[in-house]
């Protein structure tokens, strides 16, 4: 059960992260955006998805992991590094299928960042508590992880799917 305290928090930095702003002058963590990429190969939708569903992490076709650290005097660092899928080769794929794969990759994309956002939130609730109780703020973000790919359904329902 959540604290009264980190409750509010939480609720705090949903208001600043859905746009509401920081205040000037106000610290900010430190971001760290990293990017790596596995390659894809194939020549049909089946070959790509079967592909990325063994290059993939835990059978999701991209992914995303961040991680929240501080020091004794409450500067935070939030680490997000993004995992996606690249075509190995694009000459390979026909033209109405390289542009099903763009699109699946512009709203993985989306999908991805959604999943950054927790992490930044989760930095940002950190350094709003003054680097009081960050294990149960982290693990609160991590818990909206885990619900926002409930709801969006890993991504599927944003248009992460790549039909034949």
């Amino acid at each position: 059960m959540k604290s009264p305290l980190v409750s509010a928090l939480f609720a705090a930095v949903i208001l600043v992260g859905a746009g509401q702003g920081v205040p000037a002058g106000t610290r900010q963590p430190d971001i760290r955006v990293n990017y790596s990429y596995y390659k894809v190969a194939g020549r049909t939708a089946a070959a790509l998805r079967q592909h990325m569903h063994v290059e993939g992490d835990k059978n999701h076709w991209a992914f995303t992991r961040w991680r929240v650290s501080w020091s004794s005097d409450c500067d935070v660092r939030v680490s997000i590094t993004y995992y996606l899928p690249r075509l190995k080769d694009r000459a390979q794929v026909s033209l109405p299928l390289r542009n099903r794969w763009d699109r699946m990759i512009a709203n993985l994309k989306v999908h991805e960042r959604g999943h950054g956002e927790n992490g930044k939130n989760a930095g940002l609730a950190v350094l709003a508590a003054g680097c009081k109780h960050p294990k149960a703020i982290i693990q609160n973000w991590q818990e909206n992880d885990r619900v926002y790919d409930e709801v969006t359904q890993h991504g599927l329902t944003q248009g992460v799917k790549l039909g034949n």
